[in-house]
């Protein structure tokens, strides 16, 4: 497998011990029967007593690379693959200098049993800033009219009564060039089959590069540094609280908090989000057919079950509202009410 090699060559202890427990978490989470509901530490103990150990710290190489082996066999049926079992005991090695803990190899697998038997919530709580509830780009100035600063009580009360194990607070943070400002449609060349080119082309108008990307023209908002840019005043915001920046190339706009709309940079919201153990997103913010859309949607192409707290998000539009509640609806996005949050987190 990809890391194994570069890890036999590994002649020193990793500084950031808590990046090596995630690396073996990962690599022990996979060793489970596609769709099994129980994870591999149920074999363990029985595999332990067949083996009659009289101790499970200080074990041989040898040892562990047997119990690994009867383990997967006694839940699966098959052998454990050479390349995984050798990235599994490279990884453990960089823990020890010459022996092994089945102790420490239980921990990780009963860290997996909670992980599988108990979800673990974040609320991404997106681009609630002032230039889109008071500033250039208000929603109440937008074909929907919609108020977008009434979420704010929403969200707080949401945070206090519900018990999320993690907040994400996404903002969109543009280079002053951006190519998503009307003012900056000059500057960036647009493709001959574009709906409309550069001199034509008026505010919330839909133009292609020439690259093919589509971009709709927004008034310049959310600049680094300014004042739209913030987190508007009231919002909660605690210290513990996580920050992704996004939309900070000047030549790609970016909706959703996972990617560019390209898809070709992350940010750092997967990463965050694995880091944590979290499986469930709980999405709220502006604009529902937006930013939220789109975070939303690759929320669940990054395999976290995904929620939108739908009366904690205000749109652009009302036909964008109708078209993205049937968009999330049939990519298995659950839409709910804040009021029902708190009971799913007891």
């Amino acid at each position: 497998m990809g890391g194994t090699e570069s890890m036999e060559h590994q002649t020193k202890r990793p500084n950031n011990a808590v990046l090596l427990k995630r690396q073996l978490h990962a690599r022990l989470g996979t060793l489970r029967t596609p769709g099994a509901e129980r994870p591999l530490y149920e074999s363990f103990d029985s595999i332990l007593k067949s083996m009659q150990l009289k101790r499970v710290d200080n074990v041989s190489e040898s040892v562990l690379r047997k119990v690994l082996q009867l383990v997967w066999r006694h839940h699966t049926g098959n052998v454990l693959d050479k390349p995984e079992e050798d990235e599994i005991v490279n990884l453990m090695r960089m823990t020890s200098t010459s022996s092994f803990s089945l102790a420490v190899l239980l921990s990780y697998l009963l860290y997996w049993k909670r992980r599988d038997t108990t979800p673990r919530a974040a609320l991404v709580i997106v681009d609630m800033q002032n230039d889109f509830i008071s500033g250039s780009l208000a929603l109440r100035d937008c074909p929907g009219k919609e108020e977008a600063a009434e979420v704010v009580p929403i969200i707080n009360k949401l945070r206090v009564e519900a018990a999320f194990d993690m907040v994400v607070l996404t903002q969109d943070w543009h280079p002053k060039d951006h190519c998503s400002f009307h003012c900056n449609v000059a500057n960036f060349p647009l493709s001959a089959q574009s709906s409309v080119q550069a001199k034509q082309a008026k505010l919330f108008d839909k133009v292609t590069f020439a690259d093919g990307m589509e971009q709709v023209l927004w008034p310049a908002h959310c600049m680094q540094g300014s004042h739209g840019a913030q987190i508007v005043d009231g919002l909660a915001v605690l210290p513990t609280d996580e920050f992704v920046k996004k939309g900070t190339s000047t030549d790609v706009d970016s909706y959703s908090a996972f990617f560019d709309n390209g898809r070709i940079h992350h940010t750092n919201l997967e990463s965050m989000l694995q880091q944590a153990d979290i499986t469930d997103v709980y999405v709220v913010g502006l604009a529902y057919d937006v930013c939220v859309r789109y975070t939303a949607l690759d929320s669940v192409d990054c395999k976290f079950k995904t929620y939108v707290i739908r009366d904690a998000c205000r749109s652009v539009s009302p036909e964008g509202a109708e078209e993205t509640t049937q968009k999330l609806r049939s990519m298995g996005v659950t839409l709910l009410n804040a009021s029902e949050v708190p009971e799913r987190l007891a």
